[in-house]
C-alpha cells in the first residue's frame, strides 16, 4: 500500500464512530457468577509440552490416584489445559496439594478453580514438592529450622515430623511451592541460609 492508499484508510479510520450501543458493551453483574458450588469440586491443570494430551490418558493415570473409585471428569479446554470436576473434594484436595503430577512425560500444573479469572489470567508456574534436606544438625531436625528451609527454597507448606515435632533422621523432609521458572536451588546456597 502506498503513502496514498494508507492516508486515506488514516482518514477513513478518523471518521469513524461508535454508536452508543457500541460504546455501551455487554454488563453482567457478579451476582449472576456462580463459583461457590464449583470451586469446591474443579480444578483446571496444564501440561507443560508442546505436544498435546488428550484428556482420556490423564483421566486414565491420574484418575484413579486422585478419586479412587469415586470418579472424575477430564474436559479439554485447548492448549494442553484441562477443566476437572471431581466427583468428591477430597480428590481435588489430592490433585491440588499432592504431586508433582505428570501427564505421558510432561508436569501437569494444577490450579485451584476461580470463576472470577479467565484461562489467561490463571498462574501455571507453581507446584507443591517434597525436597529432602540432608547434613541438617539433629538438634536442629525440627518444624521450626523446616519451615526456615522451606520459606528460602520457596514457600514453606509441611514437614514430615513426629508427633513431638521432631524429625530426626537421615534428612529433614519438607513440603515446599517453588516457581517452576526458577532453577532449584542448590544445597551450597542452603547452607548459607541454615543457622
Amino acid at each position: 500500500m502506498g503513502d496514498r492508499g494508507k492516508g486515506d484508510l488514516e482518514e477513513a479510520m478518523k471518521r469513524l464512530n461508535l454508536s452508543a450501543a457500541d460504546r455501551r458493551g455487554i454488563k453482567v453483574g457478579k451476582e449472576i457468577m456462580s463459583t461457590k458450588n464449583n470451586e469446591d469440586w474443579h480444578a483446571v491443570g496444564k501440561v507443560m509440552s508442546e505436544k498435546m494430551v488428550a484428556a482420556e490418558g490423564i483421566m486414565q493415570t491420574l484418575g484413579r490416584i486422585w478419586c479412587g473409585d469415586r470418579g472424575m471428569i477430564c474436559k479439554e479446554m485447548g492448549d494442553n489445559l484441562f477443566l476437572f470436576r471431581f466427583n468428591h473434594p477430597a480428590g481435588r484436595k489430592k490433585a491440588l496439594e499432592d504431586g508433582p503430577w505428570m501427564a505421558g512425560h510432561s508436569l501437569l500444573v494444577m490450579v485451584a478453580y476461580d470463576g472470577k479469572q479467565t484461562l489467561e489470567s490463571m498462574d501455571f508456574n507453581f507446584i507443591p514438592i517434597w525436597i529432602h534436606v540432608s547434613s541438617v544438625p539433629m538438634g536442629m531436625m525440627n518444624k521450626v529450622v523446616a519451615e526456615m528451609i522451606g520459606n528460602e527454597v520457596g514457600s514453606y507448606l509441611d514437614v514430615d515430623v513426629e508427633e513431638n515435632g521432631s524429625a530426626v533422621g537421615r534428612y529433614l523432609r519438607i513440603k515446599v511451592r517453588i516457581d517452576i521458572r526458577l532453577p532449584i536451588m542448590r544445597m551450597e546456597e542452603l547452607r548459607d541460609g541454615v543457622p
